[in-house]
Parts: C-alpha cells; structure tokens; sequence
C-alpha cells in the first residue's frame, strides 16, 4: 500500500488563473516525461577513439543526433575536425563518427556517423524568439555521475542572461561531461548545445542553435575554424507558439507550486544538530512510525554520538542514537516520546515502477526553518553509486542467462595475468554469488585497490578459483578550481559507496540530506542521502530504508510490538 500523504487537486491547462501565478504541475509532469523518452534515445555519450590501439583516447563528452542520416551537435572544445569518435546511444548501441567543423569562436561543433544507418534522432529548434521563463530540459552525461546509460535530465527555465553574450542561460544544471549535449524546449526541439559554467548554479550556458543553423554550410566540412566567421543573416522560420513554449514565472520559485503538499510533508521533516569533529553538525531527519512508536532516519556520518537534539514543532528534543549503518550511512534516533503523525515505514509499498518516468517532480521538504527543494528525478534507473577507490579488474563483460560473461579482458591487467579468457563465466567475488554487471561492479567497488580477491568461474562447464590483485582504475584528478566544484554548499563527504541510489537534481546542502523525499502524489520515494555533485544529489530507496529499520527490529534495538 503507498503512503498517500497528500492528494493534489489538478487545474485545468498548464496553469491556473494569471492571479494564482501556480502551475498544473501534474500537466507539466506529464509533458517532461513526454519529451524525455521522445529525446533521450537521440542523446549520445561521445569519447575521442583510437580505433590501431582499440581504446577511448578521452574523457567523455555528450552530444545529440539530428537526422536520421546521424549529423550530430556538439561542442567545438570537445570536437576537432577529421578526428575519429565512438558514439555511444542510451540503448548502448555503439558506432563512429567523424568531427566535420569545429568553429571555435561560438564553440559549435558538428560530427558525422560513418556508418549509414536510419538514427534515432531529435529536431532542431530555434533559439532566436526564446523568452525568459520558459521551461526547458537539459540532457548529458555529467562526468561525475556513473554512466547507467540513460542520458541525466535536469529540469531548469531560460533566463538569457547578459552574463556570458552570445550564449544561452538557463537554470538547468550543467558540469564537465556534459559539454555537448542537448537543451530541449518543451516541444522536444534542441535550442542549445551545452558549453560552459559560471560558479552561480543559475549559470549554465549554451551555444544557441541559431548558430549552428547560421554556419550549417561551413559546419559541415571538415575543418577546425579558428577565425572569425563573416555575418550571417539568418532566415527564419515563422515559429507558431505552443502551449509549452510559453513563459511561466512560477518557476523561479518551484516550491510555491506544491503549496499544500508541503503543508502536510513539513512535519515528517525534522532538524536534527549534534557535536561532531568538534563543531556543531546539522542534518535533516525524517520522522517514521513503527508499531505505534516514533524513530528519526538521518545521515550517519553527518549525526554525532551524543548530545544529539531534534527540533519538532519548534521544540529541541533530545534523542539517542539505537542502530547505524555505515554501509547505506543510515542512523535510527530515538525520541523516547511519542511524537505525532510519521511515515508508516513498515507498511510502505516500495514500487520500483514509481522510478520508471524520468522528468517526475520529486519533493524534498525542508523544516519550519528550511525551504522546500523540488527536484526532477534525473534517470529511470536504480543502481550502486559505486565507491570513490576507483578498483579495478580489468575485464568487459555482459550478462547472459543471469549469468555474468567475459566479453572482453584489457591487456596487461591482473585479469590477464590471471589467465583468465574471454568466454569465462564469473560466478562469485570472495564467496558473494554475482549474477549481473551491477553486483559484480559493486562487489569491486567495496574492495581497496591492491587488495586480494578470490573469484570463483567457470569455463567450458569447469570451475575454477583464482585469487587475484586488484588495481586503481587511473581516473582524472578533479580539479578543485574548477568551477564546477565552488557550487554553493558544496559536495556531501560522503558521497559514494551506496548499494542502491536513485539521483535528481535537487539543490541541497549537505546539511539537508538524511530527509524524505516524495513524489507529486505524496508517495514515499526514499531518503536524500547525499549531494553529490553540482549536477546531482542522491537518495536512497524505500527497499533499502525498509530494510535498515527491519535490521534494527531483528537485533532487537526496537520492538515491533
């Protein structure tokens, strides 16, 4: 049974009265996850290719098909003319282009894929007639994100700012790996291709497609343009307005909308503030019911050992911690009074079919104190936010009949030392049985690099063990200057390690995870566990909730009766 913590009243067309100023949000829901799955096949996860050494010569970049021939958008400081590229689609087709023009000075960039072929594709737009306010959809790979193959959606308006002339702004969100890739207008047309940053999140920039339009000629031959091109007058089409290309102040201030839901959320959101390392820590908590009784869920690493307060109705209330998971980061607090109301945890109904669209509007709420954050859910998929250690076996594989099979061994890794060989299947990672990418990626993941595993195969329908060393996957170094990084609020310690995540693209502080967070229709989604990047914040599961607090009544640190 779904928690139902709200039921929110649908207008009629995609807003309300010009007085009210609130948006049909579940009309606008549903046109997201409309233009999502109509877009995000055409949008492509990009990386330099040398096809003598068979291997990716760069970090990835993003970029999106616009024809059906596979005349591809992207930017011109990732591109350069007559180099080779793989092009990866969401459905993990690969292929390769070619970069035809790059011209520097407006950072647009066009390939080529080699192979003939009928493309999935997305249209061009026009970004000339562009108004502030209007809705739009950015989609990528943000390089700090594990890939999971479905493009992140960030949801954002236009705000054409001055900041950065001749460039777009908007509001949806933007980092390194998604240079390239697609904003959609709400009519799933591409009106800009993504190209840099400023450190204000409200500062994402895109070269307008009006560009691309202008030099399609020139963009089309292979050459990098370092020079400045000549005028061109664009000819434009007489644009129709639709419903979706409108303006729609509401929203700048996205929680407004959700008014009387936030009315009912607010009171399962509590503050919880305790020492930690020294200093006053802060985090959200959220309020559950068990049995009749009432337990906070926070963030462990972000709640102390003792001296831990919660505010509830604008009262401090001491509590104490009876159970901590370090491997999900969960702490369970005890009031040790009744307190009112609290998500009946036990009886949630976690539906995995909740995370099938992404584009919904999910709803963090904050405290008396705090602002509601509404967010997008960034991806359809659940799956491990792998740990920070970068280990590394050295094997490509795929899964085959719920089994895991080695397609591919990378030479001079420990793999190949070991003597494993393509064919091999993988039955086990020190005694945990594996039967897909993403239980063999995790079980890797919790292992330091240098460390021995033992894996257990088979080959030819014979079994063997080997133990085997792991190494350190050599990732790029972030750069702590970079832009990217100076966000405000910053990154969450601990932002990886985590078994099932979902992400989106809330704007929280650190200090706000360990909160609920909801869909439009007052269903339990989970509990935000980290921001992880400028791009993305995480959350956990309500599977994986549920399964911390039934751990907590099989040790006995509450009862269920």
């Amino acid at each position: 049974m779904r928690t139902k913590i709200y039921a929110l009243i649908i207008a009629l067309g995609i807003v309300l009265p010009a007085t009210s100023q609130q948006l049909d949000t579940r009309a606008l829901e549903n046109r997201i996850q409309q233009v999502v799955n109509q877009v995000a096949p055409a949008t492509v996860a990009v990386s330099q290719y040398d096809s003598i050494s068979d291997k990716k010569l760069s970090v990835t970049f993003s970029a999106v098909v616009i024809n059906a021939e596979g005349y591809i958008l992207s930017a011109a400081h990732a591109v350069s003319a007559n180099q080779v590229y793989q092009v990866v689609f969401p459905d993990g087709k690969k292929t390769f282009a070619l970069g035809l023009g790059s011209l520097k000075i407006v950072d647009a960039a066009v390939m080529k894929i080699i192979q003939p072929g009928n493309w999935p594709h997305a249209e061009m737009g026009w970004s000339y007639n562009l108004q502030p306010f209007q809705p739009c959809l950015s989609l990528g790979y943000p390089g700090n994100m594990k890939q999971s193959g479905h493009p992140l959606v960030r949801f954002g308006y236009v705000t054409q700012s001055s900041l950065n002339p001749g460039f777009l702004c908007n509001t949806a969100l933007m980092e390194p790996g998604d240079s390239g890739g697609p904003l959609f207008d709400l009519n799933g047309k591409v009106i800009g291709i993504h190209s840099r940053i400023s450190q204000s999140l409200d500062a994402n920039f895109e070269i307008p497609v009006d560009q691309f339009r202008k030099y399609w000629e020139q963009l089309k031959k292979p050459e990098d343009i370092i020079y400045e091109m000549p005028p061109v007058t664009l000819k434009t089409d007489s644009v129709a307005p639709s419903t979706f290309s409108r303006p729609f102040p509401a929203l700048e201030n996205m929680h407004n909308n959700f008014q009387g839901m936030l009315t009912s959320l607010a009171a399962g959101s509590i503050e919880v503030v305790s020492p930690l390392n020294g200093e006053e820590s802060e985090a959200l908590g959220t309020l559950i019911s068990v049995a009749n009784h009432n337990y906070i869920i926070s963030k462990s690493s972000i709640v102390g050992k003792d001296s831990i307060f919660v505010t509830y109705k604008k009262r401090s209330i001491p509590v104490k911690v009876i159970a901590r998971d370090s491997l999900k980061d969960l702490v369970l607090l005890s009031p040790g009074i009744d307190l009112e109301g609290g998500i009946d945890i036990l009886s949630t109904h976690a539906d995995e079919k909740l995370f099938s669209n992404a584009g919904k509007f999910l709803i963090s709420p904050g405290t008396y104190y705090q602002a509601a954050k509404v967010s997008v859910l960034s991806s359809p998929t659940i799956g491990p936010m792998l740990g920070g250690w970068g280990s590394y076996l050295g094997v490509t594989v795929t899964e085959r009949d719920s089994t895991i099979v080695i397609d591919k061994i990378d030479p001079g890794s420990m793999a190949f030392h070991s003597k494993l060989k393509n064919g091999d299947r993988i039955i086990s990672i020190n005694g945990i049985k594996v039967s897909s990418t993403e239980e063999l990626e995790w079980e890797i993941s919790t292992c330091r690099p240098y460390s021995t595993i033992l894996l257990k195969g088979k080959r030819k329908g014979f079994g063997y063990t080997r133990k085997i060393v792991l190494r350190q996957r050599g990732n790029p170094v972030v750069n702590a200057l970079h832009l990217a990084e100076q966000f405000e609020g910053g990154k969450s310690v601990r932002r990886d390690g985590f078994k099932k995540v979902f992400i989106h693209d809330a704007r929280l502080y650190p200090s706000e995870c360990g909160g609920p967070v909801f869909d439009e229709e007052g269903n339990f989604m989970g509990i935000n566990i980290a921001r992880a990047c400028r791009t993305s914040s995480i959350a956990l599961p309500t599977d994986e909730v549920k399964d911390f607090v039934k751990t907590a009544l099989q040790s006995g640190s509450i009862s269920a009766q």
